[in-house]
């Protein structure tokens, strides 16, 4: 996905390799750990719940339902948030499973 343009969750700049080792991206999860955990989900480690976030995007997610995520990134972003998930090859679609946190 990098090589392909994906875009950090927080600025929606094309991630370089200077980018991606200054703001720590790395493999994390759509839907955290412990949102699903605590929503009776099983299986968060499959690779459909993996995509390329940065350090602080990871942070700020913490154990939020993906809806509540994304919908604080979109108050910064706003249309941009469309091009990131299109980046990382995920939904954007209003009632999609990233915003019915499914």
């Amino acid at each position: 996905m990098a090589v392909s343009g994906c875009r950090p969750f927080h600025n929606a700049v094309p991630l370089t390799r200077s980018v991606i080792e200054s703001t720590a991206v790395d493999d994390h999860h759509l839907f955290p750990r412990a949102y699903l955990k605590e929503h009776g989900f099983a299986g968060p480690d499959t690779i459909l719940n993996h995509t390329l976030i940065d350090k602080l995007t990871n942070i700020r997610i913490g154990a939020k339902a993906p809806s509540d995520s994304l919908g604080e990134i979109r108050g910064e972003l706003g249309e941009d948030l469309d091009r990131v998930l299109r980046s990382h090859c995920l939904p954007e679609t209003s009632d999609g499973p990233l915003w019915t946190d499914d």
